[in-house]
C-alpha cells in the first residue's frame, strides 16, 4: 500500500488495474517450436500511469499443462486509461506430445486455456499481479503443414502424419 502512497495516487483513492485477455494469435513459427501472442487489455483507473512491469503464466491445451514461465510485456497504462500488451507464449512441438490423442481426436483444433498474471509496477518498489485467465481453440493445422517446421521437428512431423494421415496430404 505504501508504494502506492509513494507514486501520488493517494492512499484513500487507490484501485487495483484490472486485465483481460482480448485474443490469441499464432506469431513466430519456428523449426522447434511456435508462440502463441496473447493479447492483454491492462487497464488503469488511477491518476498516473503503471507500467506493466512482467506476465506469469501456465497453458494447458485439452487440460494438460504444455508451457510455463514468464514474459516481459512492453506497456505502460496511461492514468484512467488501458494499454494493449502482448504476451508471448512458446510451445514446443515436443510438448505437443503430450497431448496427441486429443490433437489427433481433433483434427488439429485443440482446446486451451491460459492462466497467469501480469505484474504492474505500482511506482517502483512493489508489483501488483493482475489475474488473468483465457480459454479458445487453437488450430494447429497451418502450422503442423509448415514445410520449414516438418524439416526441423521430428515431433512435428509425428503429428503431422496422425492429424494428416501422413506428411504431404493438404
Amino acid at each position: 500500500m505504501a508504494a502506492w502512497c509513494l507514486v501520488g495516487i493517494g492512499c484513500a483513492s487507490v484501485q487495483k488495474p484490472t486485465a483481460s485477455v482480448v485474443g490469441m494469435q499464432i506469431g513466430d513459427v519456428r523449426g522447434k517450436s511456435f508462440v502463441m501472442n496473447f493479447e492483454v487489455n491492462v487497464s488503469n483507473p488511477n491518476k498516473v500511469e503503471l507500467p506493466v512491469g512482467a506476465a506469469e503464466y501456465r497453458l494447458a491445451l485439452s487440460g494438460v499443462e504444455i508451457a510455463s514461465g514468464k514474459a516481459n510485456p512492453q506497456g505502460t497504462a496511461p492514468a484512467g486509461a488501458g494499454v494493449l500488451v502482448t504476451v508471448p507464449v512458446a510451445v514446443t512441438y515436443e510438448s505437443l506430445l503430450n497431448v496427441e490423442e486429443s490433437i489427433v481426436r481433433h483434427g488439429g483444433e485443440v482446446p486451451y486455456a491460459l492462466d497467469g498474471s501480469v505484474l504492474v509496477d505500482a511506482g517502483g518498489l512493489t508489483l501488483t499481479r493482475v489475474p488473468i485467465q483465457f480459454s479458445g481453440v487453437v488450430k494447429l493445422q497451418e502450422v503442423l503443414k509448415n514445410p520449414h517446421v516438418l524439416m526441423h521437428s521430428l515431433a512435428a512431423q509425428q503429428l503431422a502424419k496422425q492429424v494428416f494421415g501422413g506428411l504431404y496430404k493438404r
